[in-house]
């Protein structure tokens, strides 16, 4: 998401500057490299620490469920992963 922003905000400095023109294709793709194996074991171990702050703040109820799914759809994405909020029912 980030990377995003900062590209079309790039883009758009470019186009102010006149170092493109108005007309450019302002169109991209980012590439991630993929994970390594130790990499996706030391994100599975944060997340394992994510999800029980989570359970714990539902339980104490310093959050609601649909906030605790809205906050790990947020560090999903933070990984690149795109995710809908899915799970017990909805209030």
């Amino acid at each position: 998401y980030m990377i995003d922003l900062i590209f079309k905000f790039v883009i758009a400095q470019a186009i102010i500057h006149k170092t493109l023109s108005k007309g450019v294709d302002r169109s991209f793709a980012v590439a991630l490299p993929k994970l390594l194996e130790k990499d996706i074991y030391t994100l599975s171990r944060g997340l394992k620490f994510i999800v029980g702050a989570l359970e714990t703040g539902m339980e104490k109820k310093w959050i609601d469920e649909k906030d605790a799914k809205k906050i790990f759809a947020y560090m999903m994405s933070q990984l690149g992963l795109e995710i809908k909020a899915r799970g017990g029912e909805e209030k």
